[in-house]
């Protein structure tokens, strides 16, 4: 077994002494010594350091003595507080320092008293948080986060490690660093964006387990140029729409990957409870793609008078979300979108859920916008060809609510092969689709989809707004089902507001300033409504 091992291992161990042999980055345990001291290799006597078997002391010795490529794990037995750590400044380069500990003694890692900077700087090499440690956030005002990581240094955090109680963020990776969260938690954190994580300018983050929770994200007002160069749309002394993401923070140029884990029950103003996208007009886009895990119970809280979005997800503009698995649901406290709002960003839906959400206006699973914000301009997307809508609740659509601000449409639409279903809403319990006064008229493709019992007031299943004399829309309805909705006045299956009736089952209506209403091989039946234009309950 020895002989196929190609990188030696330094051992640093405090109190209590684990001899390990690296191979890549597996570990095997060969036995554990009660004489504490630092071990390299195999050596049956420790190294005389001439230092106290201390962390500040063993990574003092680190920084003089690693060796590159080399792998180092320090054993913690009390709790510790340490100076900001650099490790760009180590002998060893492309090293990587896993700090570990026993969940029988669960010791906590803390700034120095006067230390305004992160706890650690990683860049260059690798830092391994594995096994009950507690990085804790410093008690005053600090300048960073509690770990920034850069300059292609990699963060990885498993199962038992924590983050919490930092004031300043708890992570922040940028310009090409990278965040492994395998498993562990991060908690009771909080910052401007991103009470937990924030990720810009070429850093990724891969969620692959653990949780995010209990964190925070409060909007403040724009002071410093600063701001505005880190992505905050606004002008100085102005209240920008950007600001919060209570867990995650993704802005222009930054990556975020989640294929399992959970982000739940944080808070944010007034944007994104969850997570918030935000990039600039004409830079590199901020992207996210989920593919498994949840994001649920999160909530937004008013600023002021201002608006909420995005109980569980924001997207702002120039940004793309990709869903391809996993679940966003119980979100809550949006104005728009109680599972996700999009303004002016693209949202791509091919494989998930997204359920049991609530707004207080528009969309309750999903919202959709195009228009200007602060000055900057951009288009809206959604493309959904997979996945599910179901039991989100809001004023105006249940399922999810498209619509224009002003002139602006969201010109964008495809949906396909999926299911909007149980949605409960005032106007249009499955759809809502707003049209303002427009020149141009978008179209919109349902295909391949079921909408069914969803309850409202008026369009139990869909509902088309149209704002001016000159709005017009051209819907194409093929191979839909449309049943067993209900609206307890007007449009059991489909109702508009410029019509009193439209037609289905392979007929078109073409109206020049209206609705331009392609309805082929669908099915709509045994949708309810009082009859208030006439005896078709369906429409």
């Amino acid at each position: 077994m020895m002989k196929n091992c190609k990188k030696s291992i330094g051992i640093i161990t405090l109190f209590s002494i684990l001899t390990t042999v690296s191979c890549g980055n597996a570990f095997m345990e060969n036995e554990l010594y009660n004489l504490p001291g630092i071990f390299l290799d195999n050596a049956s006597m420790p190294l005389d350091i001439n230092t106290s078997f201390s962390l500040s002391g063993a990574l003092k010795w680190l920084k003089e003595n690693s060796v590159d490529n080399t792998t180092y794990r320090i054993q913690i037995a009390e709790n510790a507080s340490i100076d900001p750590q650099y490790m760009s400044e180590f002998k060893g380069k492309n090293i990587n320092i896993i700090l570990s500990a026993s969940d029988k003694i669960n010791p906590v890692i803390r700034l120095a008293t006067n230390a305004s900077k992160a706890l650690f700087h990683v860049d260059c090499s690798t830092l391994t948080l594995d096994g009950a440690i507690i990085l804790q956030g410093a008690n005053g005002p600090n300048q960073e986060s509690l770990i920034e990581v850069y300059n292609t240094g990699i963060l990885r955090m498993k199962a038992k490690a924590k983050i919490q109680d930092s004031i300043t963020g708890a992570v922040h990776v940028t310009q090409g660093g990278v965040f492994e969260l395998i498993g562990g938690s991060i908690e009771n954190c909080s910052s401007v964006n991103g009470g937990a994580v924030s990720v810009s300018d070429s850093g990724k983050f891969s969620m692959q387990g653990g949780i995010i929770q209990h964190n925070t994200a409060m909007a403040r007002y724009v002071t410093t140029q600063s701001d505005l160069n880190y992505g905050i749309n606004g002008e100085e002394g102005a209240l920008p729409d950007c600001f919060g993401g209570g867990g995650v923070f993704i802005g222009k140029g930054g990556i975020m990957e989640m294929s399992g884990g959970e982000i739940s029950q944080n808070v944010a103003s007034p944007n994104g409870g969850g997570v918030l996208l935000v990039g600039l007009e004409g830079g590199e886009a901020p992207v996210f793609l989920m593919t498994g895990g949840i994001i649920t119970k999160n909530t937004v809280q008013r600023l002021g008078t201002g608006d909420t979005s995005g109980g569980g997800v924001a997207l702002g503009i120039n940004s793309v979300f990709t869903m391809q698995g996993g679940t966003i649901s119980f979100n809550n406290g949006a104005d728009y979108g109680g599972g996700l709002a999009v303004h002016n960003g693209s949202f791509i839906f091919e494989a998930g859920s997204i359920n049991n959400n609530i707004s207080h206006k528009y969309g309750g699973g999903v919202y959709i916008t195009q228009g200007a914000s602060n000055n900057n301009t951009g288009s809206a997307s959604f493309l959904m060809s997979g996945g599910d809508i179901s039991e989100n609740k809001s004023t105006n659509g249940g399922g999810f609510y498209i619509g224009g601000e002003g002139d602006e449409i969201v010109d964008t639409v495809s949906i396909q092969n999926v299911s909007i279903t149980n949605n409960i809403a005032s106007a249009g319990g499955g759809a809502y689709f707003l049209i303002p006064d427009s020149a141009l008229a978008p179209q919109y493709d349902l295909s391949g989809i079921s909408i069914d019992h969803n309850i409202a007031t008026s369009g139990g299943g869909i509902q088309a707004e149209f704002q001016g004399s000159t709005a017009s829309l051209s819907l194409k309805l093929e191979n839909t089902k449309i049943t067993a909705n209900l609206a307890s006045q007007s449009g059991g299956g489909i109702y508009s507001t410029k019509y009193q009736y439209l037609l289905y089952d392979e007929a078109k209506i073409n109206c020049a300033s209206g609705i331009d209403d392609i309805i082929l091989n669908n099915l709509c039946t045994a949708n309810s409504a009082k009859a208030n234009f006439g005896e078709d309950n369906d429409v």
